[in-house]
């Protein structure tokens, strides 16, 4: 038996407004992955340099959701630009220079979506992922995981993503799991 879902209202941000939530996102973060912000690459500080280099990109994004005016979940993420990396790392490679073609308009990156522990099991990570997309306008979006989540792949999968791949980042970044999900089925098979 699931808990039953709490009233929730999700608030849409710029990267203009990053002041006005990174302490909340940063909370949320360090509540959910309190166990791993020893490591380098996890620990809050940073996070706090990724998500304000982020918030100065084209096309960042982010949703908070609020529970009784508590916020309880996060997500953002950015439009890839034409000079990003994303796909050249991934293993084994994506041969096809049309796929990882970028043009600073075609593809989403969801770089978190994060719920708090105690939120978890209700169906916000959903709500924030679909209002989050719904108001995008590329034409696919990506994004990436610990590498072996089984709970993430599952999520993902169901949700219409599928598997493309592994890349590292650049050391000391861990092993992750790429996924991609076209919001306009043109990329064949990548989309259902």
């Amino acid at each position: 038996m699931t808990n039953p879902q709490p009233n929730i209202e999700l608030r849409h941000y710029t990267g203009r407004e990053l002041s006005a939530i990174r302490d909340i996102a940063i909370d949320i973060y360090r509540e959910t992955f309190g166990h791993e912000i020893d490591t380098p690459f996890w620990s809050v500080e940073r996070y706090r340099q990724r998500i304000e280099r982020h918030a100065t990109m084209s096309g960042f994004s982010a949703v908070i959701a609020y529970a009784h005016e508590e916020p309880v979940s996060f997500a953002y993420g950015i439009t890839l630009p034409a000079t990003t990396r994303w796909w050249a790392t991934i293993q084994p490679p994506l041969a096809d220079p049309a796929f990882t073609r970028e043009d600073g308009h075609r593809t989403f990156a969801l770089f978190e979506l994060i719920v708090a522990p105690e939120h978890q099991g209700h169906g916000i990570g959903r709500r924030i992922h679909d209002h989050l997309l719904a108001t995008r306008n590329e034409q696919r979006v990506t994004t990436a995981t610990y590498h072996g989540n089984t709970h993430a792949r599952n999520t993902y999968t169901k949700w219409g993503y599928r598997h493309i791949g592994t890349r590292q980042p650049a050391p000391p970044a861990p092993l992750l799991d790429v996924y991609l999900r076209a919001r306009v089925c043109r990329e064949k098979p990548y989309c259902h």
